[in-house]
């Protein structure tokens, strides 16, 4: 593990969580970076030299790289989306994909094919369904039953209403303020 990149993308994890913890620190995603930003502090005062620290930072990395880095990813991916934080976004994601390049190179697990292979066929199943499955109680629908016409109502009424003109409004006399801006037209 490269401490000075490490020591870089924590710099501006940090940053990035002190300049704005008063503005977005109540938000959903602010969770997010700060166990960021935690588990970097932790990667960052481990040294790899010694032989009982390498556990614990395998631990971290691999806690880093199967829980907080998707949980992250998606909740920075809403910052970008949001639009109004959308360059807070894209530093929380380039962040992000700084520290997945950082403890990337993890030993992983080859995985045993050998354990497939030795198992009978007979104890890989798949279910199926039985005749015996209980489908629940069948319910019938009620008959249908003609529709119910309904009275017709007049539609014009018997008076036409009288319909009152608004009276025209009287313009108001020009002051000598209008006079100056009158020019200005």
């Amino acid at each position: 593990m490269d401490q000075s990149r490490l020591q870089k993308t924590f710099s501006t994890v940090h940053l990035v969580y002190h300049r704005n913890k008063n503005q977005h620190g109540k938000t959903a995603w602010w969770k997010w970076l700060s166990i960021l930003r935690r588990s970097l502090l932790k990667l960052l005062l481990l040294h790899p030299a010694e032989k009982n620290k390498k556990r614990q930072i395998m631990l971290i990395s691999k806690y880093l790289h199967t829980q907080v880095i998707p949980n992250a990813y998606v909740a920075f991916s809403t910052v970008v989306a949001d639009g109004q934080f959308s360059t807070l976004g894209t530093v929380l994601l380039a962040a992000l994909a700084q520290t997945k390049k950082i403890i990337l190179p993890l030993p992983q697990p080859k995985p045993n094919h050998s354990e497939i292979n030795q198992l009978p066929p007979s104890s890989i199943t798949t279910k199926t369904n039985d005749a015996d499955d209980d489908f629940g109680t069948p319910i019938r629908r009620a008959p249908e039953h003609d529709a119910v016409e309904l009275p017709k109502i007049n539609e014009q009424p018997a008076e036409p209403k009288k319909v009152k003109k608004s009276k025209a409004k009287k313009k108001k006399s020009a002051n000598a303020i209008d006079d100056i801006f009158n020019a200005l037209r």
